[in-house]
């Protein structure tokens, strides 16, 4: 392939899969806030409704839902990202594309027409409505490397509790040369106080902040696969993310790009302030902290410090944006 985003590199803060399942005007909010790139979706090859109501419970320290990966008909996707790009720049948009027929003929044509846009891909098979399991997860990347450079497409995968899969899936995704997403929500389920579920699925997926230490530990096993390998591949945390003070964490465990996505949701929905307000205190003003903060860290942990530096080493602006060198 001849496009490339290298000499732009990778967004570093973005909102994460699943919150502008229908990217519209709130997706120019979002970007115009300050977010450094946009994932859209992730959409399906087929439109998809998604699980009925209530499917979204707000914990103390995370949220539950069942959204059932509700997407629109590719075509009205389409549309939606051609309105897009007439205000934001190819190498910012990220869409976000879950496998769910298992037929990769339709697979193969919804890659080939994110490609004719010349936006970046995500490849999302952390979902548990996604057909695409990881032990197909080879297939599907195949299938985009004809029609993407490996530097434009990343994977996002769920969260491993057995470390030592994720080191072999992690050693076998970094071959490819592609990006890797780390984390989804993880199962769970709630009981009101009349003994019924809160959900209208018995068991939805659990996010926010509960769930960050799952993924600071996947990614530092991430981490020093890719550093084992001499990997030129990027690793980008979605998980948990909930303040400036995550984020740093986040890179201290090697991330390169941060991805959040409860947090807004929570704002969306628990607060009366306007996503512009929302979308500003996190892509601006969790910005600015994070960069205040980092100049600051003084870690002993000699592989911590080594994440810090290669961090820092790879940070540039680009029109105001902050992207990471690839």
């Amino acid at each position: 392939m001849e496009r490339t985003f290298w000499d732009k590199g990778y967004p570093f803060l973005t909102p994460g899969a699943g919150f502008l399942k229908y990217p519209g005007k709130e997706a120019i909010e979002i970007w115009k806030a300050g977010a450094d790139g946009l994932v859209i979706g992730s959409f399906t090859e087929v439109r998809r409704g998604g699980y009925p109501p209530p499917n979204l419970y707000f914990l103390e320290n995370g949220l539950l839902n069942a959204f059932g990966l509700p997407s629109p008909a590719p075509e009205d996707f389409f549309l939606r990202l051609e309105e897009l790009l007439k205000n934001i720049p190819s190498y910012a948009i990220i869409a976000s594309f879950a496998m769910v027929t298992g037929d990769l003929n339709k697979a193969r044509k919804i890659l080939q027409q994110i490609s004719d846009y010349g936006v970046r891909l995500e490849l999302n098979i952390s979902c548990p409505n996604v057909k695409c399991p990881l032990a197909r997860a080879e297939d599907i990347i195949k299938l985009a490397l004809k029609y993407f450079n490996p530097e434009d497409i990343s994977i996002k995968l769920p969260h491993f509790t057995d470390l030592d899969a994720l080191q072999k899936m992690v050693g076998e995704l970094v071959s490819f040369g592609i990006n890797i997403v780390i984390g989804n929500s993880i199962p769970g389920t709630w009981i009101d106080g009349k003994g019924n579920f809160v959900l209208s699925q018995p068991i939805g997926g659990y996010s926010g902040a509960a769930i960050l230490p799952i993924t600071l530990a996947n990614l530092l096993v991430a981490k020093r696969v890719i550093r084992e390998r001499n990997a030129n591949s990027l690793l980008i945390a979605s998980g948990g993310v909930s303040s400036p003070e995550d984020m740093l964490r986040c890179v201290c465990c090697g991330a390169h790009a941060i991805q959040v996505c409860s947090e807004l949701i929570r704002g969306s929905y628990y607060s009366n302030r306007l996503l512009r307000e929302i979308a500003k205190t996190i892509f601006r003003d969790w910005k600015i902290r994070f960069f205040l903060h980092l100049y600051e860290l003084k870690p002993r942990n000699k592989e911590i410090a080594s994440n810090l530096e290669e961090f820092k080493e790879r940070v540039r602006e680009i029109d105001g944006k902050i992207y990471i060198s690839m």
